[in-house]
């Protein structure tokens, strides 16, 4: 025998009819906001590109051959570092001109007597491997 629940049951599904979901809300930036970013970012590079132009404009209006006496007193005056190298490369008339001028001269400190150099020392040693 069906039990009465069941039946009930029944009905209430028979006539069941779903409801329509609410649209779901999303957060959006308002259109003004996005208009005062874009025009913000556009200004940016607009101001990026301007500097770049001036500073092309204003290295092409300096002379880029320079005399080469300077440079190669420059590199046998002191020692070779890494700032002298570059103001060489500067005031060289070329990069081969400037790597002609390097001169590398050997800095060996005198060695005080009764005193032996690491590296005679060194290069007598026989190592068997």
């Amino acid at each position: 025998m069906p039990d009465v629940d069941d039946e009930q049951f029944e009905t209430h599904m028979k006539r069941f009819r779903p409801l329509a979901a609410e649209p779901l809300q999303t957060v959006s930036n308002p259109p003004r906001i996005r208009r005062s970013l874009t025009l913000a970012a556009c200004a940016g590079v607009a101001a990026v590109l301007i500097v770049a132009v001036f500073a092309m404009y204003s290295r092409k209006a300096r002379p880029r051959i320079r005399a080469a006496a300077p440079a190669l007193q420059l590199a046998n005056l002191h020692a070779i570092t890494a700032g002298s190298a570059n103001e060489l490369l500067v005031h060289a008339p070329s990069f081969e001109a400037a790597l002609g001028a390097l001169t590398f001269h050997p800095q060996n400190p005198p060695i005080p007597r009764g005193a032996r150099s690491a590296l005679a020392v060194l290069s007598k040693e026989d190592i068997k491997l």
